[in-house]
């Protein structure tokens, strides 16, 4: 009987054994194509960080030069009046009947603006008249 337990218990050794070379072989073979894996990933986060950091660095440039722009335009320039001498010749032809076209060459302002210009005189003078229920009228033209 003792004999039999040995024989057993050598038998569960030698099992043990096998097992575990086998679950060790299983478990290296995994923790290497883990470790590949994870250098593969590594990689190409860097890749990653370097495209992010070119980007950046272009958005930032970019953002150096609109904030020098927006700069410039904050300073008051030289013909600061100019704009209000626009109005006042924009004004000032169409007060006389002259047509848009004409104002635009003759005043020498775009057409938007003199649109502008027009539109908004037509509602400071609209700001007090009123239609039917009490609506005010609309006189700007899209």
């Amino acid at each position: 009987m003792v004999s039999l337990a040995i024989g057993c218990l050598a038998a569960t050794a030698v099992s043990f054994c096998a097992s575990y070379f086998l679950f060790r072989k299983l478990w290296f073979s995994r923790i290497e194509a883990l470790e590949r894996d994870l250098q593969s990933l590594s990689g190409t986060v860097c890749e990653m960080t370097e495209i992010q950091v070119h980007s950046f660095q272009k958005f930032s440039a970019n953002l150096s030069e609109i904030e020098e722009r927006l700069l410039d335009l904050s300073v008051p320039s030289q013909d600061s009046a100019a704009p209000l001498e626009r109005r006042r010749r924009v004004l000032a032809m169409s007060g006389k009947g002259a047509p848009l076209e004409e104002i635009v060459k003759k005043a020498g302002v775009p057409r938007g603006e003199a649109e502008l210009i027009l539109n908004l005189q037509r509602c400071r003078g609209a700001a007090g008249k009123t239609g039917k229920n009490g609506e005010g009228k609309q006189y700007v033209q899209a």
